[in-house]
């Protein structure tokens, strides 16, 4: 961690505090241990490979997702269909 101080304080009590709010230091920045699995982020780090032609489509949990997702689907193989 570095030596100078954050807004939480010096080091050794800032890391103190955000683990007591189950925070956990990931990649210089503070994310909640709770809703974000490390290993999980670690291992498609280590694994993933995109390609150039790769697509990633995030969303919220019941915003529309399925809608989103035929959206992209569309938009991408609209060069397939005659109108």
């Amino acid at each position: 961690m570095e030596s100078k101080e954050s807004s939480l304080g010096t080091p050794s009590v800032a890391a103190s505090n955000a683990y007591a709010q189950g925070l956990t230091q990931f990649q210089g920045f503070w994310i909640p241990s709770r809703s974000v699995p490390t290993s999980s982020i670690i291992a498609f780090q280590k694994y993933f490979q995109a390609l150039d032609d790769d697509i990633i489509v995030v969303s919220k949990l019941k915003s529309g997702t399925t809608w989103l997702k035929a959206l992209v689907f569309s938009i991408v193989n609209r060069h397939h269909y005659t109108f």
